[in-house]
């Protein structure tokens, strides 16, 4: 292995257990060639040194591949310790350091990733001495992975999916930290498709941890919060901006690691839903617009502590887009987003007011009382146009595979679907593109101008004929 930081240093990784000798053999030269010495004395009796590799990045920094896995030194070969994580005890043949990953060969099973090596970069006595560390996340790719779950996903079975001329077999699945992952049986899994953020905790600690991702203005983009008590897979981010599926970060002694998908926060939901059925968290569509290349920043809290590192999105090279057609799309993509947000407000609103109404019909119906006809008929008729407002917005009738081609696509769902248009590509948004949710939005606001109309004429006067009723506060 030719040093990448001294062009008269080399390593030699050697073997002899054909003659019996199971001893590791490791030298280093820094004259050339012309004298050597060895780096194997503190390395593990019995372990057959079958490859060197120094890292490029970081002088000094050495792994060794041998017949049970990997080894590593941070000091030049001094001293040695196992880098064998979730890989399992194999001979490793041959190893190479790309880009940020390092990549193992071992014989005859399989290549097994290493995705990030930041950690083993940056790691140090002073990070290893210290009480919290944020370790600068590296250069990401941006990539928008489309996870379309619904029309092929059983939420309790296996599920399919063609790629590149073979089939591969998965499980849709929620990650420890309440994010969407997928964990295939009979295919190899990619690096993880985000901003990997490494953090140091020396103890378990008892305040609250909060990682809060913001723009290159210092904007707050998504936090996302484990306090030690309610660090489970139930966590309820309450203060956190996401409103996609909820999602939480550990808080374990020692290394924690966490990807952020690099979205801004989905759209807010319909919190009042008209039916019974529950929701998976795997069934919701992600639609919070993905960043665009630039720089960002993590910062970790922790207590009265605190962390920032920078990092940067980089385009895909592959990608011909300008700056101004990614932050064309990101603002169409957001004021997208926000339109479903009003327009699931709106819908929240209205079932709330729906719910009371037929609360109140409900119960003028079990008392006597001489207002009773006039009441019930006022609460159908505001009901009725309540409804009629409700089923332009959203779809009303009951989710079910068979019914999805009969039942008319409302305006959430439209809105929805105009962002697979916006976010298919990475370019600029087509005119169309603008033209449809200038369309749509003036649709949805003509809704929700006659919910308000409703709240001002119809629903007061529903009030004061509730009110002129006497009816009890509470109904027993």
């Amino acid at each position: 292995e030719l040093s990448h930081h001294d062009r008269a240093t080399a390593y030699v990784a050697a073997t002899r257990y054909k003659l019996d000798d199971y001893k590791p053999y490791l030298y280093k030269t820094e004259d050339y060639g012309a004298t050597w010495r060895t780096i194997s004395h503190n390395f593990p009796d019995g372990e057959i040194t079958r490859v060197i590799r120094e890292d490029p990045i970081r002088e000094r920094l050495l792994y060794v591949g041998t017949e049970t896995g990997v080894l590593i030194s941070f000091d030049d070969g001094v001293n040695w310790g196992r880098l064998q994580s979730n890989l399992p005890v194999v001979p490793v043949y041959d190893m190479v350091v790309k880009n940020n990953e390092l990549v193992v060969a071992t014989h005859g099973r399989s290549f097994w990733i290493l995705d990030d090596l930041t950690p083993l970069r940056q790691l140090n006595e002073e990070v290893t001495h210290g009480s919290v560390h944020l370790f600068e996340p590296p250069a990401t790719y941006r990539r928008y992975l489309q996870w379309s779950a619904r029309g092929f996903r059983s939420d309790a079975g296996k599920n399919y999916m063609a790629g590149l001329g073979a089939a591969a077999t998965f499980y849709d699945d929620k990650s420890s930290q309440g994010g969407r992952t997928r964990r295939f049986i009979d295919a190899g899994e990619g690096p993880p498709a985000g901003v990997v953020i490494h953090y140091l905790l020396k103890d378990s600690p008892t305040d609250e941890v909060a990682l809060t991702i913001l723009d290159n203005r210092g904007e707050e983009i998504s936090t996302f919060v484990c306090a030690k008590e309610e660090c489970d897979d139930t966590t309820d981010d309450k203060d956190s901006k996401n409103t996609g599926p909820t999602r939480h970060i550990t808080a374990d002694q020692g290394l924690n690691r966490f990807v952020w998908d690099m979205r801004y926060p989905d759209a807010k939901e319909v919190a009042e839903n008209a039916s019974d059925k529950p929701e998976s968290p795997l069934d919701k569509e992600r639609n919070g617009p993905l960043a665009p290349p630039g720089m960002y920043q993590v910062q970790l809290k922790v207590g009265d502590q605190t962390s920032t590192q920078s990092f940067e999105i980089l385009q895909d090279p592959r990608v011909s887009a300008t700056r101004d057609d990614f932050e064309a799309q990101f603002e169409l993509w957001c004021d997208i987003r926000d339109k479903i947000s009003e327009t699931h407000e709106g819908i929240n609103r209205l079932r709330r007011i729906k719910r009371q109404v037929e609360e109140w019909k409900r119960r003028i119906g079990e008392v006597e009382n001489n207002r009773r006809a006039e009441i019930s008929k006022a609460a159908d008729a505001l009901l009725e146009k309540l409804k009629a407002i409700e089923t332009e917005l959203i779809q009303t009738e009951p989710e079910a595979e068979s019914g999805r081609l009969r039942m008319p696509v409302r305006l959430n769902a439209k809105l929805a679907d105009l962002t697979s248009v916006v976010s298919c590509v990475d370019a600029a948004p087509p005119e169309q593109a603008y033209d449809v949710f200038e369309h749509l939005s003036n649709l949805v606001d003509e809704q929700l101008e006659k919910l308000q109309s409703l709240i001002e004429g119809d629903i007061a006067a529903f009030n004061a004929l509730v009110n002129d009723a006497n009816l009890p506060a509470v109904g027993v």
